[in-house]
């Protein structure tokens, strides 16, 4: 919920509080959130941390939650995508970030593309921030391959060295770099000395 008022002006109104705001959005796009979600939700805006913003909740989290909560979120934000513009919003906000920091879930990426073209026309959305040059080129391959991709998107003649100066030669080699990395049985942990 949090995730979609980030570019709703009309949801900032002044003089009411966060939780009117989630409520009036969840009103509105009848989603089925008790109250408790919705307190939550305030106060995950309101933290500190998020600063009373949307997009720095959306940010933080990007950056600090586990990759299994990410993927829950960039589930549930396809669920409910509308416009092309949310669609913009999951790419540069969840699947850039998530490429970058946990690109061995790239896997995971091409087959619900492959199964779901709205996720694949998302992902045309993505550019590429701090992924490895593996996890890259297979989603620019993967971006080539939608035939109706985002305004946004980089498009197919840009080739796979676009943005190649971006990442560090340390993250161009390693697909994960996020706070979290695989154990020798596979399972994420939180990396140690973080």
């Amino acid at each position: 919920m949090c995730y979609w008022i980030s570019g709703r002006d009309e949801i900032a109104c002044p003089g009411t509080t966060t939780p009117d705001r989630l409520r009036a959005f969840v009103a509105e796009r009848e989603i089925p959130f008790g109250d408790e979600i919705v307190r939550q939700a305030a106060d995950c805006l309101d933290s500190p941390l998020a600063g009373g913003s949307a997009m720095g909740w959306i940010t933080l989290t990007s950056f600090t939650a586990h990759p299994h909560r990410l993927w829950a979120l960039l589930d549930y934000a396809m669920h409910f995508a509308q416009t092309d513009a949310e669609l913009e919003l999951i790419a540069i906000n969840l699947a850039e970030p998530m490429l970058g920091h946990y690109g061995s879930l790239m896997v995971h990426f091409e087959q619900r593309a492959g199964a779901d073209p709205a996720f694949a026309r998302m992902l045309t959305g993505a550019s590429r921030y701090r992924m490895s040059d593996d996890v890259w080129r297979r989603l620019r391959r993967l971006q080539a391959g939608v035939p109706d991709p985002l305004p946004c998107g980089i498009r197919a003649e840009a080739g796979d060295g676009h943005m190649g100066h971006i990442p560090s030669a340390r993250e161009r080699a390693q697909a994960d770099k996020g706070l979290y990395r695989r154990d020798a049985a596979g399972n994420w942990r939180m990396r140690s000395g973080r």
